[in-house]
């Protein structure tokens, strides 16, 4: 999922939703010095502890860092993922589920889908309106809006053999899973459910997770690097980045 920054003059802080009203988009009044626009490299979305959302991008060799804007902090947001170059939904500490889009015109509007997610403890961004929502340790389920006018409608429940720690998205079809003793799952959608395929390794030193690509995802360990894991055949190779993640509060 992608998205390069353009300069721009504000973000967009207002978020409506059409039948139910309109609310604060952001939680503070700052605004950001940069804008998304919605084309970019292979990239991820970090919320730092700061409260500042940025866009790490990869056009070729490393990373680099993107502000999207301030306002993100921990007392609000809860939860994160990307779904698109031009979209991401955001779960916050009251329970509320937000679907975040971003227009040329307007910047970056986020729209208040409705409350009762409290207990979802980590998102999968999967492709444009679809997501899997992980709630407790054990229960996914997929949800989609079909008219990608913010009512989402789930599409299957499923649950983990294992307790889950996180999971995050590569592709429209399949997400990873991360296990509170270390193992690690991929899970692929066939004809009406998923297929879970254990991937090998010791998993246990992962804090955050998130999805560059179908064949690309990155975490931040324990001991506070960066890695970078890409599928080459059946198995997962890894490059490992600098230290200093510790000032990322959550991926996505």
């Amino acid at each position: 999922m992608r998205l390069r920054m353009a300069l721009a003059a504000l973000l967009t802080m207002v978020a409506s939703l059409g039948l139910v009203g309109s609310a604060n988009a952001a939680p503070t009044a700052t605004q950001p010095e940069f804008s998304p626009a919605a084309t970019g490299a292979q990239s991820f979305l970090v919320v730092r502890k700061n409260g500042e959302l940025v866009r790490w991008d990869k056009a070729s060799g490393s990373y680099q860092t993107q502000l999207i804007g301030p306002g993100w902090v921990e007392d609000n947001t809860k939860l994160i993922a990307s779904l698109s170059t031009t979209q991401l939904v955001e779960i916050r500490k009251d329970g509320t589920l937000w679907d975040w889009k971003y227009t040329a015109a307007a910047g970056w509007t986020g729209y208040r889908v409705g409350s009762g997610w409290e207990n979802v403890t980590s998102i999968a961004g999967l492709a444009t309106d679809r997501f899997v929502a992980l709630t407790g340790s054990y229960t996914l389920e997929e949800w989609y809006s079909p008219s990608s006018n913010h009512n989402y409608y789930s599409q299957g429940v499923y649950f983990s053999p294992s307790p889950l720690k996180l999971i995050t998205g590569l592709s429209s079809t399949t997400f990873l899973s991360i296990d509170t003793s270390g193992g690690a799952r991929s899970w692929v959608r066939g004809t009406g459910s998923y297929t879970s395929y254990l991937i090998t390794g010791n998993w246990s030193d992962v804090r955050l997770a998130a999805g560059v690509s179908a064949t690309r995802f990155v975490t931040a360990r324990t001991d506070n690097r960066l890695v970078e894991w890409n599928l080459s055949g059946a198995s997962w190779f890894s490059t490992v980045y600098g230290t200093g993640w510790d000032d990322a509060r959550l991926f996505g």
